[in-house]
């Protein structure tokens, strides 16, 4: 598969950094991302593709296509940004999703990868048939301490979406963390999960 091969580009969305077209690609609609003519940030799009293979192996992410000539080309996604599911979302489906996106955050963690944003990831989930996908990775960078469990547990403690949940914020929660940020295993990404309310 090449670029040239996609169809039917136009335009679709513009962020700080890139820009998001859409087209067809044998039959199936795709999303292009290119850089911004106007951001300095450099190797942001060739960094994303890189990140997007590798966590692809893992189920994170849509499926990236291809590579080159300055642009990536992945799986378009249908679905809701995160705060507009929970919105409408009953609290049982509600509350899988979130834990999916656990689930995903302590994978990169695992990896030792930082995803960056994720305390505030109101375009960085979409939800597609009570499924949670990741998006936009050029930003994501190898790091020892990961902070992907830390940053959603900030983002979903807010009281608006704790309320919806029909979560807990525990008095011990700072402790949870730091146990959690010590050892990035299993049992104290669980404890934080219980903590929250979010038992399986």
């Amino acid at each position: 598969m090449m670029l040239k091969d996609v169809k039917d580009i136009e335009l679709f969305a513009r962020g700080k950094r890139g820009v998001i077209s859409v087209g067809t690609l044998k039959g199936k609609r795709v999303s292009i991302k290119t850089k911004r003519p106007d951001s300095e940030a450099e190797g942001r799009i060739e960094n994303e593709a890189c990140y997007l293979k590798l966590l692809n192996r893992h189920g994170i992410g849509p499926k990236l296509l291809m590579f080159g000539e300055g642009s990536l080309v992945y799986e378009f996604v249908e679905g809701e940004f995160i705060l507009d599911y929970l919105d409408h979302a009953n609290i049982e489906k509600a509350r899988k999703v979130i834990l999916d996106v656990f689930d995903q955050m302590y994978i990169l963690d695992s990896l030792g990868i930082n995803k960056e944003e994720m305390h505030h990831p109101l375009k960085h989930i979409l939800v597609n048939d009570d499924k949670p996908v990741l998006l936009d990775f050029e930003r994501c960078h190898p790091s020892k301490k990961p902070k992907n469990v830390t940053q959603f547990v900030q983002f979903i403690t807010r009281d608006k979406i704790i309320v919806g949940l029909g979560l807990r914020k525990p008095k011990d929660l700072l402790d949870l963390l730091n146990a959690y940020k010590k050892k990035y295993d299993e049992p104290s990404f669980q404890a934080i999960r219980n903590g929250l309310g979010l038992e399986r």
